[in-house]
Parts: C-alpha cells; sequence; structure tokens
C-alpha cells in the first residue's frame, strides 16, 4: 500500500512538471508574437506618416501661388527606393526594372507614389495616390542617410505641383 502512494505522488509531480513546461512555451509563443506584431504596426506607421507629410506638403504647395522646396523626410526602415509616377508615364532608364515589377502589380491603379520592394514594409501601405501632382517621367529615389529627397515645384500659372528629383 505504501507503494502505490509513493507511485502516485510521483506521477502528480511529473504531471505538474509538464504542465508548467507547456505553460511556459505558450508564454514565450505569444510574447514572441505579440512583439513581432507591434515591430509591423511600427513599420506600417512609419510609412502612414510618410504618405501623410508629402501629402501636406504638395497641399500646402498647390494652394500657394507658387514655389520651389526641397521635400526630405526619413524613409521608412524596410524600403530600398521610393518610386514616383504613374503606370502611364516612360520611366527612366536607370529605374526600367523597378517600374516593370511595379507596373506588373499596379498597372490599372492610379497610384503614383510607390515604395520597392513591394514585398517589404507594410504591405498594405506599399503604394499610394497622392493628388494634385503632376510627375514628368516615373523615377525611384534611394534615401540617402536614411531620408528620402525629392524637389516640389508648382509655378504661378500651374494648377499641380511637380514632383522631380533631386
Amino acid at each position: 500500500m505504501f507503494y502505490r502512494m509513493k507511485k502516485r505522488g510521483q506521477m502528480e509531480i511529473s504531471f505538474g512538471v509538464i504542465f508548467s513546461i507547456i505553460m511556459i512555451i505558450a508564454i514565450l509563443a505569444t510574447s514572441f508574437y505579440v512583439i513581432k506584431y507591434f515591430t509591423s504596426l511600427s513599420r506600417c506607421s512609419s510609412t502612414g506618416l510618410f504618405y501623410d507629410s508629402l501629402r501636406d506638403e504638395v497641399d500646402t504647395m498647390w494652394k500657394a501661388s507658387g514655389g520651389r522646396q526641397l521635400f526630405s523626410y526619413i524613409a521608412p526602415g524596410s524600403v530600398d527606393y521610393a518610386c514616383f509616377g504613374n503606370m502611364t508615364t516612360q520611366a527612366k532608364t536607370t529605374d526600367r526594372e523597378r517600374f516593370d515589377e511595379i507596373y506588373r502589380t499596379n498597372r490599372l491603379s492610379d497610384y503614383n507614389l510607390f515604395f520597392y520592394p513591394l514585398t517589404k514594409g507594410c504591405k498594405a501601405l506599399n503604394s499610394q495616390h497622392v493628388e494634385h501632382v503632376n510627375i514628368p517621367e516615373f523615377f525611384c529615389v534611394k534615401p540617402v542617410e536614411g531620408e528620402i529627397s525629392v524637389i516640389l515645384e508648382k509655378d504661378t500659372f500651374d494648377s499641380s505641383v511637380t514632383i522631380s528629383q533631386r
């Protein structure tokens, strides 16, 4: 009889240890998921802030009688290029490969601002449409020291803001 009690006690202890290990694994898995989620959320918010800042600057320039200014903003961390232009314009020779890849996924869209490569960063915000702009040719800008810089320009009688490469 004493032998059975001892064996039963050993089984309860091993069940408690196994249950504890399972709980530790579940807590670690959940915490890694939450960390990954908030990291991607940060990436998406920095992408959205870039778009909002560019739209604000374009709207300010569009409402003004004219001017020329440099727009510089911190590039979202995973972006190799910011590409400007719609799918109906010609691409610069140096940006032809990026244009072709963007064209395959966005040929029917009216977007005029793209982050390249398309698979990095926040997928939902890789492409956007900026109103009141004129982009004569498709071009891509590589971030320099973490910033994307383009020139915003509008003459007195222009109806839209021209975005050009610095």
